[in-house]
């Protein structure tokens, strides 16, 4: 199946949207209280993603295209942090500022948080920079995966590698960790490219509200 590897536009984001939904479709079950959204939360949820894509630092975007439909068909976003990154609020503000304003009626807001406040724990075990009080004041330098997502039919045809390469290189060539986070879905392909998990942590949705439950991993390069 043959594809390109080309910039993302920002023409291309609402399309990209999609395929994410697609790709994370299990783990929004989780987060939402009905799933799919109605076409109003789906618009309204949109618009919010794409300002906070205009209010993001500056990231490497790439996607990859079927050359004989020219439909994207993956994702990845990319944060170099040549510089150890500053640390001005807590994570429970982190969240809500980040996350929370893009609740939408379907949203179960005791998961989502309990989600995202998970993860950026986890993040901040392994990144974090402490000062005397053991506080964390900085993140280590790092290129960082922000997300990467391969619409479900075509996963298994090279498209994730393929978007995961930029990074990696990018890393070896400014001396600096890679960083990233997996989904159940995405772990066995870092695990190809010798990641290894240094932490693993279940979320269980049912603690909040909602149902089911999702395995989510911090990897490190072997």
């Amino acid at each position: 199946m043959p594809f390109t590897i080309c910039s993302l536009l920002p023409s291309d984001y609402v399309e990209a949207f999609t395929v994410a939904d697609l790709a994370f479709a299990s783990l929004n079950t989780l987060l939402y209280n009905t799933y799919p959204l109605s076409p109003e939360s789906t618009e309204k949820l949109t618009a919010a993603r794409l300002r906070d894509i205009e209010a993001m630092p500056r990231a490497n975007m790439f996607k990859a295209v079927d050359t004989e439909t020219g439909k994207i068909i993956g994702v990845a976003r990319w944060v170099v942090a040549k510089e150890e990154e500053i640390v001005d609020q807590s994570i429970e503000d982190t969240v809500s500022n980040d996350i929370m304003h893009r609740t939408v009626p379907e949203t179960n807001e005791a998961s989502t948080r309990g989600f995202y406040t998970m993860a950026a724990r986890g993040k901040w075990a392994i990144l974090g920079i402490e000062d005397e009080r053991a506080e964390v004041v900085r993140l280590k330098r790092r290129v960082e995966l922000d997300a990467l997502f391969t619409h479900p039919g075509y996963q298994g045809n090279g498209v994730g590698s393929a978007l995961l390469q930029w990074g990696l290189n990018e890393a070896d060539r400014l001396g600096l960790i890679t960083y990233l986070e997996a989904t159940e879905e995405g772990r066995p392909l870092y695990e190809r490219f010798g990641f290894e998990a240094i932490k693993v942590v279940e979320f269980d949705a049912g603690a909040f509200g909602g149902v089911g439950k999702h395995q989510y991993t911090y990897p490190r390069e072997h």
